[in-house]
């Protein structure tokens, strides 16, 4: 009698298990939109509740039984958009991104444009638009839309105005952070890394490649890549990251502008290193910003954007790299040695008394020394290869040179340097490239100098190359 009672009390608790399994189900699958294809958010707050606890719930696993995920794709790239005066550019990016990624990228990459701006007509001017132009990307969820409504914003009135910005400015820097926020909390089960960008950018052929080879580049002590120098665009982060950085952004989004957040999210993770991947993978183009009565210049994103690779495969061999030039930003004199990172130096203040010294872990078989300087632009550094002009000159590069090496190792102190050097050879303005190296020096070098004696201000070096023999 006892088996019997217990059986029935099994049974009726599966039956009971599985109705609840059936209700939280289609309770679930009713919140959670999963065609990607429009995204309306409500402005119950009864249903926005419900959808926050069960968002919550699946990124801590509690309902992992109950819905089916979908597999993550290696990118989700988020893309906030809002009206500006004098034109949009939300569709030539699209266009970009879409014409740009193959059969095989748009598998493992996810297109998210935020339709953020608070006038709902926009949202409907937008949505119709990519319906008609990208119908078949819409309806294979290469591109995702996500609406926020304004009801999901705290007040935009009476923030903090701090650097010295207009009441106008802090609410339109605020409302952009807590743009990047909710674009995030939106994004951040969709794939294994989330890469950040504007409405108004262009990229190339082979995006996702050159991403996906930069992250697996770059090791695993990083916590912000960058495919771009400008503001917040092309910035990568881990998914896994994005809800520290959501609450970094809606807890700071009225002292800080999102780009120096991104930038403290860097330092408060211990991020020691800048990896930046030059050539950028995306331009900024948009000449009007969302900012209302407010224009924006190219600087030098061109320059970074149409850059070559690093294309002279020197063996460079293990060394410290010393300059006495002033470094702009953090183009350090290292980043054009190293064969793995594709920055590279760019300093100031140049004059006769300045130099660079190879210091070579071990002596070195040197057989020949190239060092790739200067870049191609008009005077303001700005760069079309597309858009050939005659203003275009070679910038930057070193005037007159003369290298020199040494056999001679000496400590001081904690370190080690060269003291006596001898001559190898001297050029103006030629390319920096010495020949039969070894027959010059007999090998066993420990350090190349590089001495300027002649220069005008600024020195670009796109890369340095050593070849050796053992």
């Amino acid at each position: 009698m006892r088996s019997v009672t217990s059986l029935a009390l099994a049974w009726i608790t599966v039956v009971g298990l599985a109705v609840l399994n059936i209700v939280l189900l289609y309770t679930c699958s009713s919140i959670v939109n999963t065609t990607f294809k429009t995204h309306e958010d409500t402005t119950s707050s009864t249903k926005q509740v419900i959808q926050d606890v069960t968002k919550t719930l699946a990124r801590n696993g509690n309902i992992s039984g109950l819905v089916l995920k979908k597999p993550k794709v290696l990118l989700v790239i988020g893309i906030p958009t809002v009206y500006r005066a004098g034109g949009s550019y939300i569709f030539t990016t699209l266009s970009s991104l879409v014409s740009s990624a193959s059969s095989e990228d748009r598998s493992r990459v996810k297109l998210v444009v935020q339709l953020s701006d608070f006038n709902i007509s926009y949202h409907e001017t937008v949505r119709d638009k990519i319906k008609e132009m990208f119908p078949k990307e819409l309806s294979n969820e290469f591109i995702l839309i996500h609406n926020v409504s304004a009801e999901k914003y705290p007040p935009l009135e009476h923030l903090k105005q701090n650097f010295g910005d207009s009441t106008v400015r802090v609410k339109w820097r605020a409302k952009q952070t807590l743009d990047t926020a909710f674009l995030m909390q939106y994004c951040q089960d969709m794939a294994e890394y989330y890469v950040h960008i504007e409405d108004d950018v262009i990229t190339r052929p082979g995006y996702v490649r050159e991403i996906s080879e930069f992250i697996n580049a770059s090791g695993s002590s990083w916590s912000v890549l960058e495919l771009s120098l400008v503001g917040a665009i092309g910035k990568v982060f881990r998914n896994s990251d994005l809800p520290k950085l959501v609450n970094l952004l809606t807890s700071f989004y009225e002292e800080q502008p999102v780009d120096y957040l991104f930038m403290y999210f860097k330092s408060i993770t211990v991020q020691t290193n800048q990896y930046v991947r030059i050539p950028t993978v995306f331009k900024h183009i948009g000449a009007k910003s969302t900012l209302v009565n407010q224009t924006r210049s190219d600087g030098m994103d061109s320059l970074y954007f149409y850059m070559q690779p690093k294309r002279l495969k020197g063996d460079n061999p293990n060394a410290t790299i010393e300059t006495n030039l002033g470094v702009y930003q953090e183009h350090y004199i290292d980043k054009a040695y190293n064969k793995l990172n594709s920055d590279f130096f760019w300093g100031y203040t140049a004059s006769s008394n300045n130099f660079f010294l190879i210091i070579f872990t071990v002596p070195q078989n040197v057989t020949k020394v190239v060092i790739d300087s200067g870049f191609i632009a008009d005077e303001n550094n700005l760069v079309n290869p597309l858009n050939i002009s005659s203003n275009l000159k070679r910038r930057d590069y070193i005037i007159k040179w003369r290298l020199d090496y040494s056999n001679e190792l000496v400590s001081k102190g904690a370190s080690t340097t060269c003291e006596v050097f001898r001559h190898l050879q001297e050029y103006i303005e030629g390319p920096i490239q010495v020949e039969d190296v070894l027959k010059k020096t007999n090998g066993h070098v420990n350090c190349l100098r590089l001495s300027i004696v002649s220069q005008v201000n600024w020195i670009f070096i796109r890369e340095i190359g050593v070849y050796v023999t053992s």
